[in-house]
């Protein structure tokens, strides 16, 4: 839910009544209804909160203010510290001083809220929050510390001391002194007694292709299983219409009759391909668990119906809308059959189905549960992509998170960019600070495509060992590292070269891009010095053309790229002698002395080179 400036400010109250009751508070719009379709109430024992994302099980916006079973009934005290932390919640969302806008941050607050006043009550003995002290703040740090809880947990656990200062004018009471006052003081604590942040943990490329690779297979080979579950949906059908109270054995009996195999392999078949359609949409889109919930069946129909070009969404975490942001995404061949996948293994589900979201449960899903989601909830998510995993053999346990993570670092460096503006619109990211958060990591010389690895390793020895040629902008700085080896060494070996090359690639991160007019080679740091760059920081080779390669420092070119350069040389001419119009005259002119330009450096080179020779 996000905040708006017109919202309704909260209620106020009697200062000197302390806390007010429950039921004098105006009933908020984040709190949702209840299973039994009644209103939720502030005074409920368990609150629904409302705006709940699609993925995300339901019981996650639950919310239950009983109190644990190892607390000590002292029923005035206790009541007391349920009702204060209920306020604070209540006010973390109605009130403009916190940033806690959406009910899903609410439902992780609202936990770290009564956490710390069970601990207030039990642990330090504390009848009412103006009796706590500094010493009950530092205690609270010590016993987060022992918890090896993340830098972020603790973060949000400290901060929740700041609402109880920042609230005190409004709930009536509150702690008399503000612990974390200081800019970066709550952070710096939280560092102190949190461990180091992790994150979703990235798939290799080989793990990542190879799970990729066999969900494609099953998603392509899935006709017979839909065509055998239409069956099996058939037999049990028609064994309800004559008994309602038909066992599931007698359907499987005649399951068994009619196609000669199990109804549980079948089951086992169905949910691995429900599972392998998901990862290939995961795995192709880059999009977010909540993204891909969220895609509508209107959506995907028009699609596949022709009747548009790409897929229309919604992503919710960076909009600053409450309905979240659209979005249109260009779709795969592949991504389309999975899609149409998914639609049919559903569709027996969708006719007790009100809703338009894509991704529902299959009619083959069994739950204990007396009021089960007909929506796809994240548990079951887990287990479907834990057996495309299984099936293809890798020992990791998938989660969606980590085919955004392996999308975006191929993506990236499968294309050298340095400009981060066009993976973030691909990602729907609002700042491209946190595109490089999946981009600058620990595992990224892992995506590095290995041959592109051999490339850059190859080609950077022979040209510092003299026994390849490289000229263009970037041989001044290869000279210039071939001279100081020389300046060590009377014989430039190999073996003393591989040191090199390897501190090159590794250390100051030298990547080699081929082209079929010559290498694009770059250190991070000389990325701002490519002539294509838009940005001053990086190259963007959808600018990459001779009018820039020509003058830039980081472009190489070999004696066996002479030859397309003098294709090129002998269409520009052509050009030239059959245009009429000035302007393309004028163009191809430049482009010939560029062509030129290239020819004469291969030419000269090699001149000198064969001099050389002749002079050994």
């Amino acid at each position: 839910m996000v905040k708006l400036s017109t919202k309704r400010q909260p209620d106020s109250i009697d200062v000197v009544a302390g806390l007010r009751k429950l039921s004098n508070f105006r009933r908020p719009e984040w709190l949702g209804t209840g299973p039994d379709g009644r209103q939720c109430e502030l005074v409920d024992d368990v609150w629904y909160l409302s705006d709940h994302l699609p993925g995300y099980d339901k019981s996650s916006m639950n919310v239950s203010w009983k109190r644990p079973e190892n607390t000590v009934l002292r029923s005035r005290r206790t009541l007391y510290w349920t009702d204060y932390a209920k306020i604070v919640a209540y006010y973390s969302m109605e009130s403009d001083k916190t940033r806690t806008s959406r009910t899903t941050s609410l439902s992780r607050l609202v936990r770290v809220v009564l956490a710390l006043c069970f601990y207030l009550q039990n642990e330090r003995r504390k009848e009412n929050i103006s009796s706590v002290k500094p010493a009950d703040v530092n205690a609270y740090e010590d016993s987060l510390q022992v918890r090896d809880i993340s830098v972020s947990h603790a973060e949000c656990c400290l901060g929740v001391f700041k609402n109880f200062y920042l609230f005190k004018a409004e709930i009536g009471e509150g702690l008399s002194f503000c612990p974390y006052v200081r800019p970066g003081s709550l952070r710096t604590a939280a560092k102190r007694v949190g461990r180091a942040n992790g994150h979703t943990l990235t798939l290799e490329p080989d793990e990542f292709f190879a799970i990729l690779e066999s969900a494609l297979r099953v998603v392509n080979n899935s006709d017979d299983i839909v065509n055998t579950l239409d069956t099996y949906l058939n037999i049990r059908d028609r064994c309800l219409q004559v008994g309602r109270k038909s066992s599931l054995t007698k359907i499987s009996r005649e399951f068994r009759n009619a196609t000669g195999g199990s109804s549980r392999e079948l089951f086992d078949k169905v949910r691995l391909a429900y599972g392998a359609a998901i990862v290939v949409v995961f795995a192709l889109l880059g999009d977010r668990k909540h993204q891909v919930s969220s895609l509508k069946r209107t959506d995907v129909n028009a699609l596949l119906g022709d009747s548009c070009q790409d897929l229309s969404g919604t992503v919710r975490k960076t909009s600053p809308s409450i309905v979240g942001t659209p979005t249109s995404t260009a779709i795969d061949p592949q991504v389309e059959k999975a899609l149409q996948l998914i639609l049919s293994l559903t569709l027996k589900t969708r006719e007790d189905y009100n809703g338009d979201l894509l991704l529902i449960v299959l009619p083959v899903q069994r739950t204990a549960n007396k009021n089960p989601s007909i929506e796809l909830p994240g548990t079951s998510m887990y287990r479907l992509l834990d057996l495309v995993a299984k099936n293809a053999q890798i020992d990791v346990t998938l989660r969606p998170h980590m085919f955004r993570r392996a999308f975006s670092m191929l993506w990236t460096w499968r294309f050298e960019i340095g400009d981060m503006y066009w993976l973030s619109q691909l990602l729907n990211h609002s700042n491209p600070i946190y595109t490089r958060r999946y981009t600058e990591d620990e595992d990224v010389w892992k995506f590095f495509p290995e041959q592109q690895q051999k490339l850059a390793y190859s080609v950077m020895e022979r040209a510092l060992t003299g026994r390849d040629l490289m000229v263009g902008g970037v041989s001044k700085s290869l000279r210039r590292y071939r001279r100081l080896i020389q300046s060590n060494v009377s014989v430039v070996a190999p073996e003393l070269v591989q040191g090199i090359v390897e501190e090159l690639i590794e250390r100051h991160e030298y990547r080699i891009v081929p082209q079929a007019d010559g290498y694009c080679i770059m250190s991070k740091k000389r990325g701002a010095r490519a002539r294509c760059s838009t940005d001053g920081l990086g190259p963007n080779y959808a600018r990459r053309d001779d009018i820039y390669c020509v003058e830039c420092a980081n472009f190489g070119v070999r004696p066996s790229n002479r030859k397309h350069w003098q294709v090129r040389l002998d269409a520009h001419v052509a050009v030239f002698d059959a245009a009429t119009i000035p302007i393309l005259r004028e163009a191809s002119k430049a482009a010939i002395e560029r062509a030129e330009t290239v020819l004469g450096w291969i030419d000269e080179a090699v001149g000198m080179e064969e001099d050389h020779g002749e002079e050994n």
